[in-house]
């Protein structure tokens, strides 16, 4: 009997170990803008797609890759989402909410919807899974970054 409960002890502990490295749910969703066009979408497997371009992977472990399969960003282990460079980019938080060092904080509603302070931002999440905020920010605010350039 002792064997089965030192077996049962250890599977546990090696399933809670395995996935304190998935930072990140990722399945099917897309994001939308006021007239309700998907710009943005990410697969079930990660694969990211803007305006039905292959741009890249984001995986559970807060990695995002470009086509060419380089890492072009990452959240560490302080929530901070790392350029390739190690350079801090922003603070996104297991909700999804973002700190980009402006002062005015970057969440979703309880409906979908992305707000920057008190303003609504125009873009919504498909479907709406507070579980996906936080991989949904990571590449909404890539995109925005890379679009301001």
């Amino acid at each position: 009997m002792k064997k089965y409960i030192y077996f049962f002890i250890i599977s546990i502990m090696l399933i809670s170990c395995s996935n304190q490295h998935n930072k990140l749910e990722i399945s099917q969703f897309g994001i939308e803008n006021e007239n309700g066009e998907q710009g943005i979408l990410v697969s079930e497997t990660g694969d990211i797609k803007i305006m039905n371009e292959a741009i890249g992977k984001i995986t559970v472990a807060g990695k995002v890759f470009d086509k060419k399969n380089k890492v072009i960003a990452s959240l560490d282990n302080k929530d901070h989402l790392m350029d390739a460079k190690d350079n801090i980019l922003c603070k996104i938080d297991k909700d999804g909410n973002i700190d980009n060092g402006s002062g005015t904080l970057i969440s979703w509603t309880k409906n979908g919807e992305w707000y920057i302070g008190n303003e609504k931002a125009n873009f919504k999440i498909r479907p709406n899974n507070p579980n996906l905020y936080r991989a949904a920010s990571i590449v909404l605010f890539l995109y925005l970054e890379v679009s301001k350039k």
